[in-house]
C-alpha cells in the first residue's frame, strides 16, 4: 500500500483502474486525538492485513485510506472494514496501556476507541461524463470528512482540554480556513512552562500549543522555540517555575473561520521569518470561541487542491469559473433560502462581429466583458458574489447586493463606453443578423437578463432557467444594450 499525498496523480490512476475493474473505492477518513503518533503506527499495522487497501496518506491527525470494493451495497462492506479496524485499534490500544512502564488510566473506563479516534466512510462510484476522477475524488473525501466532523463540536463540548475542527460549511461556499481547524493542545496562560515542557515531552509528535485565558486564545507557544528556551544557559531553573503568559507569542496570527484560506496564508506568508511556520489559530467570528488551529503544511496543501480544481473547471479564454461551478452556486443559493438575484449577461451579434474582425478580435471582446463583469461586481457587489462564464459570449452573475439594478445600469454604460475601440474602423459598421438581415444598430450590444429570487418558498432550477431564458429574449427585442428585470416570487 503506498502512502502518498491526496490528489496524487498516481493515486488517481489508481482509483481509475478500479473503476476499469467494474469496482467502487472506499474513503475511510480516520481523525485521531492525543498521541496521533502512536495512533497512526497501529492503523498501519491494521492496515498491512488487508489487501483491498492500496493507499493512505495522514496530515497530522488526519488520515485517509482508499480501497476497492464490489458495486453491490459497497457502504456495507465499507462498515465491515471500519468495524475489523476499530476491533484492531482497541485491542492494540489496550495492549500498549498494559506494557511496560504503563497502565491504563483511571478515568478510561470506557473504549480506548471511543475517546481516541473518530472516522467516517464513503464509496466512490465511476463519476458521470461530465465529472473528472479528480472531483469524484476530492468529492468522496469531504463526504467522509464530514461525517466525522458533524460530531466534532459535541466532542469537543465534552473534552475542554481540546479544540476540534469546525463542522465542514458547503462545500461549493468559498472555502473559509475553518474547514482546516484541526485539534491542538490548549494550555491555560497561568499555568507553569514545566507543565508544557512536559508535555511535549510526553506528546512527541505536539508541535504546538495554544494559549488561553478561559477559553479565549491570548497567545501561542510553539514546541522547537519553547524548547530553545529552556536548553539556554540557566534556562531550565530560570523559565520551568514561570507562567506560560510570560514566554508566549502573545501576538500570533488568529483568523475568522469563515476567512478564505488563500487569504489566511497571505497572512501567514507576511509574518516574519522566525513565525513563518507557526500554527495559525482559529475562531468562530473575530473574537469568538476557539474553534483549533491550521499548520502551514495543511493550508498550503489545501490551496494547491484548491487551485487545481479552479483551473480545471475554468474557462480557458477568461479563467472564470465553468458551467458546473455554475451549477453548484445556483444550487448553493436556491438552498439557502435567502433572496438574492441573478443576472444573464449575453452579447448580441457577436456572431457578426467574428465574421467580420475575426475570432482573434472577438476573443479580446469575449475578455473584454469578462473584466467588466469582475469590476462591476467589485463596485457593487458582496464577499461570495459570483461571477461564471457559461460558454461563447453568455455570463452570469449571482449576487447578493441589493444593487442589482446599479450592476446592470453600470455593466450596459460601460460596455457600451468601451466597445467603440474594438471596431477597426472609425465607426462600428451596420450590424446583420444571422440570415443576413440588416439588424437596425451599428455594433455590438448587450442584453441582460435580471432575475430576482426570493427568501421564501420552494425556487427550483428549472423556474430559473425557464424565467431567465423569458427575460433574455424580451431584452434582446429591443434595439441597443437594455436589461429586463423579473421577479420569481411574481412569476414575472
Amino acid at each position: 500500500m503506498s502512502n502518498f499525498g491526496l490528489l496524487n496523480q498516481k493515486l488517481i490512476r489508481e482509483v481509475q483502474a478500479r473503476w476499469r475493474q467494474g469496482r467502487c473505492v472506499g474513503v475511510l477518513f480516520v481523525q485521531l486525538r492525543g498521541n496521533y503518533a502512536r495512533g497512526w503506527t497501529i492503523l498501519r499495522r491494521w492496515s498491512r492485513q488487508h489487501p483491498q487497501l492500496f493507499w493512505c496518506h495522514h496530515l497530522d491527525d488526519c488520515g485517509y485510506f482508499f480501497l476497492a470494493c464490489g458495486t453491490k451495497e459497497p457502504e456495507k462492506q465499507l462498515e465491515q472494514v471500519l468495524s475489523s479496524a476499530k476491533m484492531f485499534y482497541k485491542q492494540a490500544a489496550e495492549s500498549d496501556w498494559n506494557g511496560p512502564g504503563e497502565s491504563k488510566p483511571d478515568d478510561q473506563s470506557g473504549s480506548p476507541f471511543d475517546s481516541a479516534f473518530s472516522s467516517g466512510v464513503i464509496a466512490i462510484r465511476h463519476p458521470k461524463r461530465d465529472e473528472s476522477a479528480e472531483t469524484a475524488v476530492f468529492k468522496g473525501i469531504r463526504e467522509a470528512e464530514a461525517k466525522v466532523w458533524r460530531n466534532a463540536e459535541t466532542a469537543a463540548s465534552s473534552e475542554p482540554g481540546l479544540a476540534f475542527r469546525k463542522p465542514p460549511l458547503d462545500p461549493d461556499s468559498p472555502f473559509g480556513i475553518g474547514r482546516l481547524a484541526a485539534a491542538y493542545p490548549i494550555f491555560q496562560a497561568n499555568q507553569k512552562v514545566h507543565e508544557l515542557a512536559g508535555f511535549f515531552q510526553a506528546h512527541n509528535a505536539e508541535q504546538g500549543a495554544i494559549i488561553v485565558s478561559g477559553m479565549r486564545p491570548v497567545g501561542l507557544l510553539m514546541k522547537e522555540k519553547l524548547h530553545q528556551l529552556l536548553s539556554g544557559l540557566y534556562g531550565l531553573p530560570l523559565y520551568s517555575n514561570r507562567e506560560i503568559s510570560r514566554v508566549m507569542d502573545a501576538s500570533p496570527l488568529i483568523v475568522d473561520a469563515e476567512l478564505p484560506v488563500e487569504q489566511a496564508a497571505q497572512l501567514a506568508m507576511a509574518r516574519d521569518d522566525a513565525k513563518m511556520y507557526d500554527i495559525v489559530i482559529i475562531t468562530q467570528g473575530a473574537g469568538g470561541p476557539l474553534l483549533g488551529a491550521a499548520s502551514i503544511r495543511s493550508i498550503l496543501e489545501c490551496i494547491t487542491a484548491l487551485r487545481t480544481e479552479a483551473a480545471r473547471t475554468a474557462n480557458p479564454l477568461t479563467g472564470l469559473p465553468g458551467n458546473w461551478s455554475i451549477q453548484s452556486q445556483l444550487q448553493k443559493k436556491l438552498g439557502s433560502g435567502e433572496p438574492f438575484s441573478i443576472v444573464y449577461a449575453d452579447i448580441d451579434y457577436f456572431k457578426w462581429y467574428n465574421d467580420c474582425y475575426g475570432f482573434a478580435r472577438g476573443d479580446e471582446v469575449i475578455r473584454y466583458m469578462a473584466e467588466l463583469l469582475q469590476s462591476a461586481v467589485t463596485d457593487y457587489g458582496m464577499p461570495g458574489d459570483f461571477i461564471g462564464h457559461v460558454g461563447g459570449d453568455d455570463f452570469i452573475a449571482v449576487l447578493s447586493t441589493a444593487e442589482a439594478e446599479s450592476f446592470c445600469e453600470s455593466l450596459i454604460r460601460e460596455f457600451d463606453n468601451g466597445i467603440p475601440f474594438f471596431y477597426e474602423d472609425a465607426e462600428a459598421q451596420a450590424v446583420t443578423d444571422r440570415e443576413g438581415r440588416p439588424a437596425g444598430q451599428s455594433g455590438l450590444s448587450i442584453s441582460l437578463a435580471l432575475l430576482k429570487c426570493g427568501g421564501r418558498g420552494q425556487i427550483t432550477m428549472e423556474q430559473v432557467s425557464r424565467l431567465s431564458a423569458d427575460l433574455k429574449k424580451k431584452a434582446k427585442a429591443i434595439q441597443g444594450s437594455a436589461v429586463i428585470a423579473g421577479d420569481i416570487r411574481q412569476g414575472t
